[in-house]
C-alpha cells in the first residue's frame, strides 16, 4: 500500500526537508556535496541502493514517483511512499525509485565521499497502476427473445463472446456437442469460436436475454462451459441493462451504464465461483486436518498405553469414533493397519529393552504389552528374521 509522505509515516526512514534541495545543501558545506539528476523510466526493480554510513537527500524534480525503502535486506519488508517532498534518508537504509507513470526525474545529493552500493533482490518488484483485468470493448447486440414451443436455433460460432440469461422456461443449449439445460434464473457464456445451438421443448416456450459482446479477458475458462445461477442482485442488473437499452435515446450515457452493469455481472459471477472453489478447498483442508488430528490422537493413545493389552474397542472408545471408520482413516493416512502399528511399536520397544535393560524375555514381553512370551518371540522372529535370544547375543558381541 502506498503511504502519504509526512513526518509521522516517514519517521523510521528519515526526515522531510522543507527547503528545496539547493537551499538545503547551501546550509552546509556545498564543496563536499555532490548533486546528480537522474531520469528513471523502468517500473521494475531488481536491486536497491544502500545509504551506508551517509545521509542521502532525494528531491523529486519531474513526474510522479514512488520511494521504496526498507531497513533489513533479509525481510524485504518494503515501504512505498508517494515522493512529493524532499527527504533526507537515514543511514543504513535501502532505497530506490519507481516512476508511477512513464518516467520521473529525481535529484540525489550526498557527500562526495559516498560510494554507491547496491543490494540485489531475489525477486524483482514493480509498481502496477490500477487497470482493468476485464475489458468489455463493445456490446454488439442485445435482444430479449420470447420463443414459443418447439423453438430451434441450428447453431453458429463466431469470434466474439455471447451471453444468454433465461428469464422464463427452460432453454436447451449445446456447446461443442455438450448439452446444457438452462432453467429460469440461469445463464451461460459462449466463448470465442465455440459452436453453440439452442432450442426449447415441445411443451413450453422460453424467454431469454442474449448479449453478444467483444471482451478482452485472460481467463476465459472461468466463464465458459459453466451454468451460472443468478441471485436477486444479479437479476436486477439484467433488468437494469434492459431498462437502459430501452431508454438509450432518452437517458445520458446509457451505453456506458449497460457496459458497467454487464461487467459487474461478470465480475460477481467470477467472484462467486472463485469463492465456492476456495470454500471447497478450505473444507477439504479442514477435513484432512480433522483426520490428521484423529490419527495423531490414536498414535498418542497407543504410545502411552503400549504396556497394556489395548484393542480396537479401547481406542475407538477413547477417540469417540467407530472402529471401522478409525481403521479406514488410520490405514489411509499411515499406510498400515492399527494392529500392525501396535505390534511394530511393541517390537521396537522390546528391542530397546533388550539393549538397555537386564530384564529377561518374559519381563520384556510383559512390559511391551505382549499377551505371552511365546507370542512375543514368534512376532520378533517374523519381523526381524532372528529370535530375541539371537538379537541379545549379537548386541553383547
Amino acid at each position: 500500500m502506498i503511504k502519504n509522505l509526512n513526518e509521522l509515516t516517514f519517521k523510521n526512514f528519515g526526515t522531510i526537508i522543507n527547503n528545496n534541495l539547493n537551499q538545503f545543501c547551501n546550509l552546509g558545506n556545498p564543496i563536499n556535496i555532490d548533486i546528480q539528476e537522474y531520469e528513471i523510466s523502468s517500473s521494475s526493480l531488481d536491486f536497491f541502493y544502500f545509504t551506508g554510513d551517509m545521509n542521502i537527500i532525494i528531491n523529486p524534480s519531474a513526474g510522479i514517483s514512488l520511494l521504496c525503502v526498507f531497513t533489513q535486506p533479509a525481510s524485504c519488508d518494503i515501504s512505498l511512499f508517494l515522493l512529493d517532498k524532499t527527504v533526507c534518508l537515514n543511514k543504513n537504509l535501502y532505497y530506490n525509485i519507481i516512476p508511477m507513470y512513464k518516467y520521473c526525474k529525481i535529484q540525489i545529493a550526498h557527500n562526495k565521499l559516498y560510494t554507491l552500493m547496491k543490494c540485489f533482490l531475489p525477486n524483482p518488484i514493480s509498481y502496477n497502476n490500477i487497470s482493468p483485468s476485464i475489458d468489455i470493448k463493445e456490446i454488439l447486440t442485445l435482444f430479449y427473445q420470447d420463443k414459443g414451443k418447439g423453438f430451434k436455433f441450428k447453431g453458429e460460432k463466431h469470434d466474439f463472446w455471447e451471453f444468454t440469461y433465461v428469464d422464463y422456461g427452460v432453454l436447451h443449449t449445446s456447446i461443442d456437442n455438450k448439452l446444457y439445460n438452462l432453467r429460469q434464473g440461469e445463464a451461460i457464456f459462449y466463448g470465442k469460436n465455440q459452436y453453440h445451438s439452442q432450442w426449447s421443448g415441445k411443451e413450453n416456450g422460453v424467454c431469454f436475454v442474449t448479449i453478444s459482446f467483444i471482451m478482452d479477458f485472460e481467463n476465459p475458462d472461468i466463464l465458459t462451459n459453466n451454468v451460472f445461477q443468478f441471485d436477486n442482485s444479479l437479476k436486477k442488473l439484467v433488468d437494469d441493462i434492459t431498462y437502459e437499452f430501452r431508454n438509450a435515446g432518452r437517458n445520458y450515457y446509457s451505453n456506458d451504464l449497460m457496459i458497467c452493469y454487464f461487467k459487474e455481472i461478470i465480475i460477481k459471477l467470477i467472484r462467486n465461483r472463485k469463492s465456492c472453489n476456495f470454500t471447497a478447498s478450505l473444507n477439504t483442508d479442514m477435513k484432512q486436518h480433522n483426520l490428521n488430528s484423529l490419527v495423531l490422537q490414536t498414535v498418542k493413545f497407543i504410545n502411552e498405553n503400549i504396556n497394556k493389552k489395548i484393542n480396537m474397542d479401547d481406542i475407538s472408545s477413547h477417540i469417540h469414533i467407530s472402529k471401522s471408520y478409525l481403521s479406514t482413516i488410520f490405514k489411509e493416512n499411515m499406510g498400515i493397519t492399527i494392529i500392525n502399528y501396535i505390534n511394530n511399536f511393541r517390537l521396537e520397544k522390546s528391542k530397546e529393552l533388550i539393549r538397555s535393560t537386564g530384564y529377561n524375555f518374559t519381563q520384556i514381553a510383559q512390559i511391551a504389552g505382549f499377551k505371552s512370551v511365546h507370542y512375543f518371540s514368534r512376532l520378533f522372529k517374523s519381523k526381524f528374521g532372528i529370535t530375541p535370544t539371537e538379537y541379545a547375543k549379537s548386541i553383547r558381541k
